[in-house]
């Protein structure tokens, strides 16, 4: 949960920038911002948000000028709020004592290049938050390599990435 949270974080602001930009020129390009920040609420279980954001996504499509004038910086700084308020629950959550390991465990690695093969987004996230509860003397880099490109949706990447790090594991 917690890599979908901070994919949440890491994301939105720039939908939030697209929406401000496109409100007084472009409803397609807002309706496109919207959606997304849609699906992304609805994700995390802010059904409020989503809700509101399918709402406004509807308005753009139709046209409906007034209401993203009337309601969409409103909508816009209450995800806002809810961004700051992820962004302290991650940092208490991230700051919390880590366990040590000399490095990442080959097991886990498997395990997450097998998930990678198989397009199992929410099965790679729960390993890689196994794999971030651990401080690692060495090999600490390559998870959050793996993490960031699993935020990028790069999956060829961390299969190509793991086939090299994992001797033996070629396709």
């Amino acid at each position: 949960w917690l890599g979908i949270l901070r994919s949440f974080v890491t994301h939105t602001p720039e939908l939030l920038s697209k929406m401000r930009r496109a409100a007084n020129d472009d409803l397609n390009d807002y309706a496109m911002a919207v959606h997304g920040l849609k699906g992304a609420s609805y994700g995390i279980c802010a059904a409020m948000i989503g809700e509101e954001a399918e709402f406004l996504e509807r308005a753009a499509r139709e046209g409906d000028s007034r209401t993203i004038v009337v309601r969409g910086e409103a909508f816009i700084v209450s995800v806002e709020r809810l961004l700051s308020e992820l962004e302290e629950l991650l940092a208490a959550a991230e700051g919390e004592k880590r366990e040590r390991a000399t490095t990442p465990d080959p097991a886990l690695l498997d395990e997450l290049l097998e998930a990678d093969r198989h397009f199992r987004s929410l099965a790679m996230d729960e390993i890689l938050t196994k794999l971030e509860r651990y401080e690692y003397e060495s090999g600490g880099e390559l998870v959050e390599w793996l993490r960031a490109r699993f935020e990028e949706l790069d999956y060829g990447a961390i299969q190509e990435k793991l086939e090299e790090v994992l001797p033996g594991r070629q396709a």
